[in-house]
């Protein structure tokens, strides 16, 4: 299985590893505590150590993993970031990112709908970026 970090809906990074989800607990300069993100509702004490592109175990989880929830979430940082760089319709980039998906993680993807609107929120997001850096270098300050 893959490891990768994701931006949850706050923008904070969330660890995928080997089918579990961890919220980051703890950085420091060379490692990074990950704690697993049913601590709170579960009490799971599943933590990983990461450092670089290494990540180590440190602590076993009362759950099985769930590698569907890994997979939803990494169509759906996929389709974001495409979205940020592509010039192609909502609903064609959505389509896009479902292909290749399997059975049961396209159960639990959000609706078409729900897509298409977080692609078009990304787009007017890159376009406001986009005007705001033009009028930045444009400006010039009077004297």
């Amino acid at each position: 299985m893959t490891t990768i970090i994701v931006n949850s809906q706050r923008k904070a990074p969330k660890l995928h590893h080997e089918g579990f989800i961890y919220n980051r607990c703890r950085a420091d300069g060379f490692k990074t505590t990950w704690r697993c993100e049913k601590y709170n509702f579960e009490k799971c004490r599943g933590r990983a150590i990461s450092s670089g592109e290494v990540v180590i175990m440190a602590a076993n989880h009362n759950h099985g993993p769930s590698p569907i929830l890994s997979e939803v979430a990494r169509v759906s940082q996929a389709l974001k970031a495409s979205a940020s760089t592509s010039t192609e319709t909502a609903r064609t980039l959505a389509l896009r990112s479902m292909e290749g998906v399997s059975e049961p993680a396209l159960v639990l993807m959000p609706k078409m709908e729900s897509l298409q609107k977080a692609v078009a929120a990304s787009v007017v997001i890159r376009s406001w970026r986009s005007l705001k850096v033009e009028q930045t270098l444009t400006y010039q300050k009077p004297f």
